[in-house]
């Protein structure tokens, strides 16, 4: 019954680090193309414009960074327990669906 709750907890630490990546990745498509307020830099690329994508502001690049950090973590914590455990498979289906 041990063995069965551990296996379980990291089969949902893997499910979980998959749904963080979708998650990231997709907010981080919506943020290139999302026109919002001037960016502090001058680096805009669109000038014409009244507005600079969303991907361009510190506040929202510091936190995609961060989810990003955290992600690349999590599953380098994954890829530490898969010796552990005997379902070497499973675990990399759930890891690699959020590698596509």
């Amino acid at each position: 019954m041990f063995r069965l709750m551990n296996h379980m907890r990291r089969r949902v630490g893997a499910i979980a680090v998959g749904v963080s990546e979708l998650a990231y990745q997709k907010r981080a498509r919506i943020r290139r193309g999302r026109l919002q307020g001037r960016a502090p830099s001058n680096t805009t690329r669109a000038s014409e414009t009244h507005a600079d994508p969303l991907l361009e502001q510190p506040d929202v690049k510091r936190c995609l960074l961060q989810i990003a950090a955290f992600n690349e973590g999590a599953r380098a914590l994954l890829v530490w327990f898969i010796p552990i455990d005997g379902h070497i498979g499973a675990i990399l289906r759930c890891v690699g669906a959020a590698w596509r």
